[in-house]
């Protein structure tokens, strides 16, 4: 329910969880949270497991509610390229964002103005923890990123950059949106 406590966690560096923390945050659940190292970090600590199946839990009803703040649509990337109101912060690979991996789009490359910072920097990959607040702070330093100024994150399908603004929210930033349908909609826009 909107009201229920949430935590998610899984074995891929936070890149899963945190795309299911942003659609739940998105339709209107508001305490949800990421398990930090998820997985990895839990059977490492030697925390406790089981392998029982879970009884379901009871039904509740939910009225799913778009946050729209959370999200940015193309038309609003292209009003902000005129405005230059808005950092764009693409978390694809470097590949990805100097156009030689195209994966399955008709064009490859970066939005006009857009910063490259890819999603996985910001994990250590020995706890796949996030970083802490003073590395990811000079990461977001040298990348120009400003915590203070509205922020939209993009990559190919919302889940890494789902990453990137749970780790903006982290560091405080007040306006941090995902362009959710990203370089799948925009570099296969006509």
């Amino acid at each position: 329910g909107a009201d229920s406590e949430v935590v998610v966690y899984d074995e891929v560096s936070t890149k899963d969880a945190a795309r299911i923390w942003w659609i739940l945050r998105y339709w209107g659940v508001s305490d949800v949270r990421l398990l930090n190292g998820g997985w990895k970090a839990w059977k490492m600590e030697g925390l406790p497991t089981n392998a029982e199946v879970s009884s379901p839990p009871n039904a509740v009803h939910f009225k799913a509610t778009p946050r729209n703040k959370r999200l940015l649509t193309k038309d609003q990337v292209l009003r902000s390229l005129a405005e230059h109101g808005l950092q764009i912060v693409d978390v694809r690979s470097h590949d990805e964002f100097c156009g030689i991996e195209l994966k399955q789009n008709k064009r490859g490359g970066a939005i006009p103005g857009a910063t490259h910072l890819e999603w996985s920097v910001l994990i250590d990959p020995a706890t796949d923890r996030f970083k802490s607040p003073e590395a990811l702070r000079r990461l977001f330093d040298r990348a120009g990123i400003d915590l203070d100024k509205p922020t939209a994150s993009h990559c190919q399908s919302g889940g890494r950059a789902s990453v990137m603004v749970f780790a903006l929210e982290l560091m405080g930033a007040k306006d941090a949106r995902n362009y959710y349908p990203g370089w799948s909609e925009w570099g296969n826009s006509d």
